[in-house]
C-alpha cells in the first residue's frame, strides 16, 4: 500500500526535522544561559530534554523505516521521492515476495516474475526486507512493478518466481537419501 510508505517516510522526515529544531533551540537557550541573557537553568534543562527526546524519536522512526522498507531506506531522497510519486500516481507498484520456509536469504535474485491472472508480469528486485511477515514468518524481497495491470493492488496474493544466477551442481532428490549413524548418504 503506497499510503504506508508515504506515511512512514513522512513520519521519518518530520521526526528528523523536529530533532534538528530541538537541537537548534537547545543551542540557542544554552547560548542565552551561558551569556546571562534571560535564560534560566531550568529553561536550558527543558530544552536539552526536548532535544534528547526528539533525537530518540528520530532514531526510532529511522529504525522502523529501515525494517519496514529495507532497500528504499538506503536510497537518496530524490530517488525515494521519484518512487513515491510513481506509486501515488499508480505508475508503479511495490510487492513483497516472501520465501516460505526461509529465515535467511542467500544471494539477491536477478529477476522476478509475478503471475497475475495467468499472465507473467516482470518485476525489478530492489533488495531484501529485514522484517518478517507475522503470518508467514519468512524472509522476503521487495520488488517494483512498472505498469502494473489494472486492478492489482494492496493485499493481493500472487505467485512470484525469483530467478537467481545459474549455479553449477547436482540436485539430489530427498527420496534418494539414506540416513545412517554417520549422517545422510
Amino acid at each position: 500500500d503506497p499510503v504506508e510508505l508515504i506515511t512512514d517516510f513522512g513520519r521519518l522526515a518530520s521526526s528528523r526535522s523536529a530533532a534538528r529544531n530541538a537541537a537548534a533551540e537547545a543551542r540557542r537557550v544554552a547560548g542565552l544561559y551561558h551569556h546571562d541573557a534571560n535564560a534560566s537553568l531550568k529553561a536550558l534543562q527543558v530544552a536539552e530534554a526536548a532535544e534528547v527526546d526528539s533525537q530518540a524519536q528520530a532514531q526510532a522512526a529511522a529504525a522502523t523505516f529501515a525494517l519496514q522498507w529495507g532497500p528504499v531506506a538506503a536510497w537518496p531522497d530524490a530517488q525515494r521521492d521519484t518512487l513515491i510519486a510513481a506509486l501515488a500516481a499508480g505508475r508503479s507498484l511495490l510487492v513483497r515476495a516472501d520465501v516460505p520456509g526461509q529465515h535467511a536469504l542467500g544471494t539477491m535474485p536477478s529477476k522476478a516474475l509475478l503471475i497475475v491472472d495467468g499472465m507473467g508480469v516482470t518485476a525489478r528486485v530492489l533488495g531484501p526486507l529485514p522484517r518478517t511477515t507475522p503470518d508467514l514468518q519468512s524472509a522476503g524481497w521487495l520488488l517494483e512493478v512498472d505498469q502494473a495491470p489494472a486492478g492489482l493492488g494492496p493485499g493481493a496474493r500472487l505467485q512470484v518466481t525469483l530467478e537467481g544466477a545459474a549455479v553449477a551442481g547436482v540436485l539430489v532428490p530427498t527420496a534418494a537419501l539414506l540416513y545412517g549413524d554417520a549422517g545422510p548418504y
